[in-house]
């Protein structure tokens, strides 16, 4: 059964909380209507990034890029159209007081 501790409470529970991480309880937080947080062991957050794909993996530019270009329909890109024909505008722009 997960322990509940009150937000308000933590610094004088604190040492409760530990001694219940420490035997790999995880211990809720609760605020004053709501639940707030989970803390569990840190056995517990190892075997849950494991199991999970971590959203903080390392990874280069270049896979990333390969990636996404395995991802992309290349084929709705139409090679004869101008992509970037109205891109720019035509304006002079600001003028510049040197």
């Amino acid at each position: 059964m997960t322990e509940q501790y009150s937000i308000d409470r933590i610094q004088t529970d604190w040492k409760e909380i530990a001694d219940e991480l420490a035997k790999g309880n995880p211990v809720e937080l609760l605020g004053t209507d709501k639940r707030i947080g989970i803390l569990v062991s840190s056995d517990d957050d190892k075997r849950l990034a494991a199991s999970q794909a971590s959203p903080f993996r390392e990874e280069s530019f270049w896979d990333g890029y390969r990636a996404f270009r395995q991802k992309a329909d290349s084929s709705a890109i139409d090679p004869d159209d101008d992509l970037f024909a109205n891109v720019r505008d035509p304006s002079p722009g600001r003028e510049v007081n040197w």
